[in-house]
């Protein structure tokens, strides 16, 4: 496989995000000296004269009052604030039946709804970096997710769907992708080297180099799933239309016995500004199995 030209160092970041109607509200815990909610009085001269009790009292307003967030570890949830004064940069929509290969079971439909539930929403400081397993967290049947230690390599996943869509997207919405892996084999979702694979040692990781907050928007309508950057507008107007195709073939006979076909495959975009071309960029190469049968 041929390596990927856009692969770049990851920088550490922290990320941001949302989840529905959760509530982030951090509430001060009730004082000791409170029953059945009724708060008895204290003596105020007392309580000024405690350094520590002054001291613990400022830094929960600090906390409450702090920029509006809530900080959970490395992942701050925020308000919708932000994401409703944003503009959509770039929309990929996938249709799930459409992938003549694709098992749409039980176990796939749920592995890609828990995924997008994990990332709808996620809001990408600027100078800070999103990374898809950090969000989706460890994928168990437990939690949702299709076993992945249980899955073919060659089948199709719910959690590489979302992976690729979000791929794409990222792509057509100049967000830098700082890590993605390519499938070895054709995979049913995506064009030919527009796809991304993750699992426990691989992720997709996006960086936000723009000195504003980027927002992720996913969701599944019907056999639909859409995946969304939204941001600031691009600057000089600048859009973007990326594209693949099929460089070489070649044949061969793997480990297994079987017949199979090799697509070497290029990915390039084209970008624009002020509605005229500004340049072409090269993304990646990527050689890509398909099993023939005979």
């Amino acid at each position: 496989m041929a390596a990927e030209r856009n692969r770049s160092d990851r920088r550490n970041g922290t990320m941001t995000q949302f989840r529905g109607s959760q509530d982030t509200t951090m509430y001060a815990p009730l004082p000791s000296n409170t029953e059945a909610g009724v708060p008895k009085r204290t003596n105020a001269k007392h309580a000024s004269a405690n350094p520590l009790h002054i001291l613990i009292a400022a830094c929960l307003l600090i906390v409450v009052l702090g920029i509006g967030n809530v900080m959970l570890g490395d992942v701050h949830y925020s308000s919708l604030s932000g994401l409703s004064m944003a503009a959509e940069q770039s929309k990929v929509s996938v249709e799930l039946n459409g992938a003549s290969n694709a098992s749409m079971s039980d176990d796939y439909m749920s592995s890609l709804q828990t995924a997008v539930d994990a990332i709808n929403g996620t809001e990408i400081p600027a100078d800070a970096t999103f990374s898809l397993n950090a969000l989706t967290g460890q994928r168990t049947s437990e939690r949702g997710y299709e076993d992945e230690a249980s899955i073919d390599p060659k089948a199709d996943r719910g959690i590489d769907c979302l992976a690729s869509a979000l791929y794409r997207a990222a792509l057509c919405a100049d967000l830098p992708v700082t890590e993605r892996h390519a499938h070895s084999f054709v995979y049913d979702h995506a064009p030919l080297g527009l796809d991304a694979a993750v699992d426990r040692t691989q992720d997709l990781m996006l960086h936000n180099d723009s000195s504003s907050s980027r927002y992720i928007v996913a969701s599944i309508e019907g056999t639909m799933l859409n995946v969304s950057i939204h941001g600031e507008p691009l600057e000089n107007e600048k859009s973007i239309a990326v594209s693949s195709s099929v460089v070489g073939t070649d044949e061969k006979t793997n480990d297994q016995g079987e017949h199979v076909l090799l697509y070497d495959v290029a990915v390039s975009r084209t970008i624009y500004e002020n509605g005229v071309l500004a340049h072409v960029e090269s993304i990646s190469e990527n050689t890509y199995q398909s099993v023939m049968s005979l």
